[in-house]
């Protein structure tokens, strides 16, 4: 059985993906000591969704205990109003308490009903409905939105205009949708009254990713519709003490990545923050990946640096993988604000790792992202990427 640790971070998504097709049972926590951490949600989802397909019967043993009722209530309830959470009762075929004993499935979907009602009739010019879709956030920015597939919820009526792919609302709604996110701290609210621009550059970057999802994360190559589908985004504030080493906290054997810590650093203390503030946003989705959508191929017909490459270009102007269209502008716009925001991006596809740092970039240059690692991944099923930006107020 494999035991997917409280203190799950990237390193251990990548132990456990390598573990995830000798595995049909997992024991998963219903919390996770990650707070200060960036878009390990969404990476605990694309886990998930590699190990369900892994499996005829994937089963997720719970540390719910046959004779605790009170405990059984708070452990579902706790899964219920979290992304991760949702997507694990959503996707495993069963549900087991610590001693084996199966849980019904009508029980546990019980729990994620209040949550995902709030998702799909949130008035997204409401800052208190859309926070709703977000229990229990404190003090800090929280939405969460989840599309399951092949569910009455596959569609949000708060994302959508209909019941169709075709019919997602538009960047302006999208624009409402974030104002109405940071609307719930003032803080935030008074960086977005300080720079209203910045609310129009991080709905676009929203939109599109999300959007990206909607057109390329249903079908394979040969056209069948995947199973055991999600989409899904969230938009979260990172707040903590700059003294308190939150950032140094993240540092890894990227060097990179810490030259970008070290440059947030210097921002907020060059204002004289005692404290960092970020906003995160970060989009999932159980597609086929950028570069098998971008190339066509499958990826036991691509090299590594073919698979590299297939998905830098999704970046770039004028790449496009949707039939009759030529446009291809989206992910290159998602570029060109990550500049104008300072921001980071990390997407993980396929077999690749890779992440770009815009506090020394210009929407002029080269379109590139850097491997995160230099070792061998394996191949996870669909994509998950992390927008990290710095709120100097």
């Amino acid at each position: 059985m494999l035991v997917v640790k409280k203190n799950f971070n990237f390193e251990e998504f990548e132990v456990c993906v390598r573990q995830a097709k000798q595995e049909s049972q997992i024991r998963l926590p219903t919390k996770f000591s990650h707070s200060g951490y960036w878009g390990i949600e969404v990476a605990l989802i694309q886990f998930l969704v590699t190990w369900v397909r892994a499996h005829q019967l994937p089963v997720i043993k719970s540390y719910i205990e046959d004779n605790d009722a009170d405990g059984r209530d708070q452990q579902l309830s706790d899964w219920g109003m979290r992304l991760f959470g949702i997507a694990a009762l959503y996707l495993t075929k069963g549900l087991i308490t610590g001693q084996g004993t199966p849980i019904a499935k009508d029980e546990y979907a019980r729990h994620c009903s209040e949550v995902l009602k709030a998702m799909n009739d949130a008035n997204i010019h409401s800052p208190e409905d859309v926070g709703e879709t977000y229990p229990r956030r404190g003090d800090k920015v929280a939405a969460q939105f989840a599309c399951l597939h092949g569910t009455r919820f596959e569609f949000l009526k708060a994302l959508y205009h209909s019941p169709s792919r075709e019919d997602l609302l538009n960047r302006v709604d999208f624009s409402f949708l974030v104002r109405s996110a940071l609307r719930q701290v003032k803080r935030f609210d008074n960086f977005l009254k300080q720079k209203p621009m910045v609310r129009d550059e991080l709905a676009y970057l929203l939109y599109e990713l999300f959007q990206n999802t909607n057109d390329h994360a249903y079908e394979g190559l040969d056209g069948s519709v995947l199973g055991s589908n999600l989409r899904g985004f969230s938009i979260k504030s990172h707040s903590g003490m700059l003294s308190h080493k939150h950032l140094s906290q993240m540092e890894s054997e990227n060097h990179q990545f810490n030259e970008y810590l070290a440059f947030c650093g210097q921002l907020f203390m060059s204002k004289d923050f005692v404290t960092h503030h970020f906003l995160e946003l970060s989009i999932v989705d159980g597609g086929i990946g950028y570069a098998q959508k971008i190339s066509g191929k499958p990826l036991a017909e691509l090299t590594l640096e073919q698979e590299k490459q297939a998905t830098v270009d999704c970046f770039k102007r004028g790449v496009t993988s949707k039939k009759g269209q030529s446009r291809g502008e989206g992910l290159d716009n998602v570029w060109k604000a990550l500049c104008e925001l300072k921001g980071f991006i990390r997407i993980r596809t396929g077999r690749m790792c890779l992440f770009q740092t815009f506090h020394n970039r210009s929407a002029e240059d080269l379109r590139t992202l850097s491997a995160w690692t230099e070792n061998e991944l394996d191949q996870v099923s669909g994509t998950a990427v992390t927008i990290i930006i710095p709120c100097v107020f």
